[in-house]
Order: structure tokens, then C-alpha cells, then sequence
């Protein structure tokens, strides 16, 4: 039971870190393929920490542009300040490299087809 209730603190401590990190919001299907690629997690179990988090005031749902979003509250961060320890420097470290390939990704994506073009013939 011990090692249920650390595991779920700790699910629900990377949910903060990673949503602390992302500042415009994110969709949920979207956090759920970062969460899930930082560790396997069933999506159902995601959904009920989301509604957790959401149901403590730690995180929020917004509207934009007809679809909803989801983001840290001050509360969040705040619970996440104090229970960022929670979270193994493996874990973090390993959601931490995905959001920068993802950001780097995307930075890519924008890029004129000529710089695609360009970058691509240099990483081979």
C-alpha cells in the first residue's frame, strides 16, 4: 500500500513538473504521449490523476480556439515546489530530454524547407 500511495505522489509530482515546464498550456492527449514516454502509465489511471489534480486546484482546463487546453495553476507550482524531491533524478531527467527533442522538433518543423533541407544533409 506503501509503494501504491509513493508511486501515485510521484505520478502526480511528474504531471506538475512537466506542465510546469510547458508555459501556453498543453492538450491532454498530448500530455498523456510525454507522460507515457517518461513512464508506463496506463491512460485511464492518467485520466483520474488529471481529474485529481484538477479536483485540488493544482491544474486548470482553459478554452482556445475551440479546444481545451490544460495548465499548472499558481497552487501547482506551488505543491510542486514542495514535493519536486518526489520526483527520481532518472524520471526527470528523461521527461526533461523529451520536452527538448519535442521543442526541437518543433523549432525544425518551422523552419523554411530550405533550412530543413539544409540541416538534414548536415546530420548525415
Amino acid at each position: 500500500m506503501e509503494q501504491q500511495n509513493k508511486e501515485l505522489a510521484e505520478d502526480k509530482v511528474l504531471i506538475l513538473y512537466l506542465l510546469n515546464k510547458i508555459f501556453d498550456g498543453i492538450k491532454n492527449d498530448n500530455l498523456y504521449k510525454i507522460v507515457s514516454s517518461s513512464k508506463d502509465i496506463n491512460y485511464f489511471y492518467f485520466q483520474e490523476l488529471i481529474a485529481d489534480l484538477m479536483s485540488a486546484n493544482l491544474i486548470c482546463s482553459f478554452e482556445q480556439d475551440e479546444e481545451s487546453f490544460i495548465k499548472i495553476t499558481t497552487e501547482g507550482k506551488n505543491a510542486l515546489e514542495l514535493t519536486k524531491s518526489l520526483l527520481p533524478g532518472l524520471l526527470k531527467l528523461k521527461a526533461d530530454t523529451i520536452l527538448i527533442l519535442l521543442k526541437n522538433l518543433l523549432l525544425l518543423l518551422n523552419l523554411s524547407p530550405k533550412m530543413r533541407i539544409i540541416i538534414q544533409l548536415r546530420a548525415k
